[in-house]
């Protein structure tokens, strides 16, 4: 099976197997079958797809394109040792040797009667137990191989992959430490549940592998660890004598305690005629089910504390924003209960302003829903030159007289030599008018005659790759708890005023353009946001964006 390794960039370290059957799509989607953390990958990048014996990767019209060994290509066949660039991301391709045979197509399970040679309980697994001090020199090098192939099992276990790579890397150690022809990973849901196929590492072209139920359920129910071969079918022989004389095939197969119960087993299978496994190797297999089991089990709670902290978290979010959307539609309640009784009155004197509170409240509600449907939706901005200032001036207008009535002073100080940014117009407006009215509340939050500033600076970097804007107020700051958690969704400064989606809906825009965003502040004093977004470097196109 063809495998991805990721050699530089987000992820380092990360394997990916790729299934030869059917279509295989990489992108920044999380819904790609192979999802990469890269902001400079497009959502759907490309596509590896079987033609024959060779895999083909195509680009799907990415926006920066695939890169192979240096040289960049619309569709080309993967070679082992190969090195895919996408974005920042670097993939080495590791295909299996040339003419090794294909793995089995199916595992079947029977009921064939097997031998049982030795069992071992599997509380009893440590390897220290089947030494012998009377061992030959063969024997005990046989021992120290066990060992060291434990301790390599135990390091891969440990090792943080995903879980079916683990599993999948286990079971290929295991089956090249013991010689096997096949190494199988069974469970089950239930006790009385039919065994399924989990994973399988095997060398064999062979018919299907057979494993049988009745060693299965035998391991289960004694909690035994099992060594077993096909018995002779020439009666002359015990069945014994027959396996050492003839060099029958063998296997072993050890249950796992997984969540309080016996509920998968590992089967190693040798199907040639070569030597018979020994005991060391039955104690080598049930020491591997016993690591496996405690990695599954951990794996087991590790899901079940994720599902808990999502249900707290959800719990937190409706929590949260069922109190602001209650408090608005108070707002709208008893604004509109006062426009009521001024028409009816006929104080026109009062209309204007209840009129004006009511589409305040309405304000509320739509930047709430504009901003959830803003974090929630994944999207590739529509880049096209934009010009900052103009972005800035399009937000700021609007707050004019409203600046003017709450005392509050604003400045814009724009760079000539800015040139315009690589980005979505739209989804920067969204990002300057949270920065811009969260500074707001920041002022107004003062009481007294506290200094009412807000300062907008955008400059050219002096790389003249990025365009830093910075977005400065005197409201009341944060204190360094408040800046390591700014930008987590439905974490908020504000109390009940604040949804806490704000700043989380603005990082995630600066992520999706490829910037970066940092917060500086001094709690009573002021705060400082400062965006850096890529800049357009040829001149013609951010002359063409520049308004003035």
């Amino acid at each position: 099976m063809l495998k991805l390794v990721v050699i530089k960039g987000p992820g380092e370290g990360t394997r990916f197997s790729v299934n030869p059957d059917g279509e295989v799509f990489i992108g920044r989607d999380p819904g790609s079958d192979i999802a990469l953390h890269d902001h400079e990958v497009s959502r759907r990048h490309c596509r590896l797809l079987a033609r024959g014996d060779r895999m083909i990767v195509s680009d799907l019209d990415s926006r920066n394109g695939i890169w192979l060994n240096g040289q960049r290509v619309r569709e080309s066949a993967l070679a082992d040792g190969d090195e895919l660039h996408l974005g920042r991301t670097v993939l080495r391709v590791e295909a299996p040797a040339a003419g090794k045979p294909p793995a089995p197509s199916a595992v079947s399970l029977d009921s064939a009667d097997r031998t049982v040679l030795l069992t071992l309980d599997h509380r009893e697994a440590d390897i220290l137990g089947g030494s012998s001090v009377s061992a030959t020199t063969a024997e005990m090098l046989h021992e120290i191989d066990v060992l060291r192939e434990l301790c390599r099992i135990s390091q891969l276990a440990a090792a943080k992959r995903d879980e079916t790579e683990t599993v999948a890397v286990v079971l290929d150690r295991l089956q090249e430490a013991l010689q096997a022809d096949t190494v199988c990973l069974l469970s089950r849901a239930t006790d009385d549940a039919a065994w399924t196929v989990t994973a399988t590492a095997s060398n064999t072209d062979r018919d299907a592998v057979v494993v049988s139920r009745t060693i299965a359920n035998q391991a289960v129910r004694e909690g035994h660890a099992i060594l077993a071969a096909d018995p002779m079918r020439d009666v002359r022989f015990e069945p014994s004598t027959s396996i050492v004389a003839q060099q029958i095939a063998s296997a072993l197969c050890s249950p796992l305690h997984i969540g309080g119960r016996f509920a998968g087993v590992l089967s190693v299978d040798r199907r040639t005629r070569g030597a018979v496994f020994g005991e060391m190797d039955l104690r080598l297999v049930a020491s591997a089910a016993n690591i496996l089991a405690l990695y599954l089990e951990r794996q087991q709670f590790e899901r079940e504390a994720e599902r808990q902290a999502r249900l707290a978290v959800i719990g937190e979010v409706i929590a949260g924003l069922a109190h602001y959307i209650k408090n608005v539609v108070t707002g709208f309640r008893l604004s509109i209960d006062a426009l009521k009784a001024a028409v009816r009155e006929q104080r026109m004197d009062y209309v204007k302003g209840f009129a004006e509170s009511v589409s305040a409240q309405e304000a509320r509600i739509s930047d709430l829903m504009l901003n959830m449907l803003t974090y929630a939706k994944e999207r590739e901005p529509e880049r096209k030159p934009v010009g900052l200032e103009a972005v800035i001036r399009s937000v700021v207008d609007p707050y004019a007289v409203q600046f003017e009535k709450e005392g509050i002073g604003f400045d814009l100080q724009a760079d000539p030599a800015a040139p315009a940014v690589c980005g979505d117009e739209m989804s920067l407006h969204r990002l300057f008018l949270n920065l811009i009215g969260n500074a707001r509340d920041a002022v107004l939050s003062r009481s007294g005659d506290a200094d009412r500033r807000i300062r907008v600076r955008i400059q050219r970097a002096p790389d003249g790759k990025r365009v830093h804007t910075g977005v400065y107020d005197t409201g009341k700051g944060m204190t360094p708890e408040q800046r390591a958690r700014i930008f987590e969704a439905f974490f908020s400064t504000k109390g009940s005023a604040g949804t806490g989606l704000g700043l989380a809906v603005v990082k995630k825009i600066v992520d999706e353009h490829g910037g970066e965003i940092s917060v500086d502040s001094r709690e009573g004093a002021w705060t400082e946001f400062m965006v850096a977004l890529p800049a357009v470097v040829d001149s013609k196109i951010a002359a063409a964006a520049d308004p003035r």
